[in-house]
């Protein structure tokens, strides 16, 4: 059963081989360089013998461009191939009846040098060597490709043997990367550009919410290579090589190009000078002035017990040298740096804690007894912070926070004992001169008349008289007078004793 499996194989096998040998193809083992080459061999095989004399071509199926070719010798032809780039064209070799398919591929872009030459007002780079393709054939240079810096730049002049493009101030030190035809250059060249320092940005003085150094200059690269910031806590300069027994390096942060920013995240006051160094040689170097301790806000107590206090602020250095309220210390001063918090233990912090990055915990002391205090007048709160002294002019001990607030609410009741009294006078008033107002009122005379009788009728005697008005006999005189002679716009009536 195997011998035949494996008779059935050399016979399959031999079959294919007679169909190929018996089939035209083509090979060539070349790979033309992007401006073309006259004369590239092909080899083709298998060609009809009714096809033998006649003239191959080479036809390029993108752009039907037709190459003819010049025998060699039987299989060998050679033929003119014509500028161009890219991998894997398709082309159809075709002799009389016999036509073949296949793809043909251009060199890779080689950079063999690239150095940095003078050119107007920028300088120029410019890189040597072969397969660049050609601004002409490409017409607007789109099928070349330069990457350099982490961007495509534009180019400037460009051939098949060398290409140049302008030094731009965001341009460093990096790879370049040719691209013709999406066919990248094997290695990438590497093109040195050295930063250049122009300027440095230092808040003045220097705060602790506000601690970053701004380096401007140009061709800086991501990687900061050599260039750097070093502190340290002379005030003096550091030697030309950067050295320094106390040397403190900073962090720093590529930004760009043109500017890295080095955060000198103080913890203490101690740095005092720092250098700026670009291409490892020192550029320049600055003095540190540092801002006094701000209070922007202190907790208080009762004067006579014992407390903890806690100063809110920023630029707090370590250590705190001593806290004074008045002329008293508070004991055991403790800095607690990025603190957002309020410290009234809920979550709603109000603005002064959230300006504040840090705070101040110490324990004030009662006051003794014989202690002469004015609670009416503020006390001076200092903090002496790594030799640099803040002052806060408003502390006041919470007795006279509580003496304000009696005094506000006796300010209440009395505001409340004044309606009280008034109100009730006002309403007794009202009771007294109505029934005068409705007596002064002629079109009710039945309220009028019966009003005036009861406050002018005699007890013992009074009468009608012919007229039909009513007279009264006034006490303690003779005289009677009627009602009609009673002035109603003073006095009830106008009579002698």
């Amino acid at each position: 059963m195997n011998n035949k499996i494996l008779i059935l194989l050399i016979v399959l096998i031999y079959f294919i081989n007679f169909i190929y040998s018996q089939t035209f193809y083509v090979e060539s083992s070349m790979e033309p360089p992007t401006q073309g080459i006259p004369n590239m061999e092909f080899y083709l095989y298998n060609i009809d013998i009714d096809n033998q004399d006649k003239t191959p071509t080479i036809t390029f199926t993108s752009s039907q461009l037709k190459t003819y070719g010049s025998r060699k010798n039987a299989t060998t032809f050679n033929f003119q191939i014509p500028r161009g780039c890219g991998k894997d064209n398709d082309i159809v070799v075709q002799i009389g009846t016999d036509s073949y398919q296949m793809k043909i591929s251009y060199q890779a872009p080689i950079i063999s040098s690239c150095s940095i030459v003078q050119g107007g007002n920028n300088n120029l780079v410019m890189c040597v060597g072969d397969n660049f393709g050609s601004d002409v054939a490409n017409l607007d240079g789109s099928k070349t490709i330069i990457k350099y810096s982490d961007q495509v730049i534009p180019i400037k002049t460009f051939n098949d043997s060398s290409i140049t493009f302008e030094i731009q101030d965001y341009y460093f030190s990096d790879y370049i990367n040719i691209d013709v035809c999406n066919v990248s250059i094997a290695t990438n060249y590497l093109i040195n550009i050295d930063p250049i320092f122009k300027s440095y940005s230092l808040p003045i003085p220097l705060h602790k919410s506000n601690e970053i150094v701004d380096i401007i200059g140009i061709h800086f690269s991501p990687t900061l290579s050599n260039s750097s910031l070093n502190c340290n806590s002379s005030s003096s300069s550091s030697s030309s090589d950067g050295s320094s027994t106390n040397l403190t390096p900073i962090i720093c942060k590529f930004e760009n190009s043109l500017k890295f920013s080095c955060n000198l995240s103080i913890v203490n006051s101690k740095i005092k000078a720092c250098s700026i160094l670009v291409n490892n040689i020192i550029q320049d170097t600055f003095n540190i002035i540092y801002s006094e301790p701000i209070i922007e806000r202190v907790t208080s107590i009762y004067s006579y017990e014992n407390g903890n206090i806690t100063i809110y602020g920023t630029d707090f250095y370590e250590p705190i040298q001593f806290v004074k309220i008045g002329n008293l210390d508070c004991l055991n001063p403790n800095l607690t740096n990025n603190h957002y918090d309020d410290d009234d233990g809920d979550d709603d912090d109000d603005d002064n804690d959230k300006n504040s990055k840090s705070y101040i915990t110490c324990q004030l002391l009662a006051l003794p007894d014989d202690y002469n205090i004015n609670f009416n007048v503020n006390i001076n709160v200092t903090v002496k912070s790594d030799g640099l002294i803040g002052i806060y002019q408003s502390f006041r001990y919470l007795d006279k926070i509580s003496q304000g607030s009696d005094n506000h609410d006796q300010d209440d009741k009395l505001k409340w004992m004044i309606p009280v009294i008034i109100i009730p006078i006002f309403f007794g008033m009202l009771t007294i001169f109505i029934p005068f107002i409705l007596c002064k009122n002629k079109s009710t005379m039945t309220a009028f008349n019966n009003c005036c009788m009861r406050r002018f009728k005699d007890p013992t005697k009074s009468k009608r008289n012919s007229n039909g008005m009513v007279s009264s006999k006034i006490p303690n005189n003779n005289t009677t007078k009627s009602i009609s002679d009673v002035n109603i716009h003073g006095n009830l009536a106008n009579y002698d004793d």
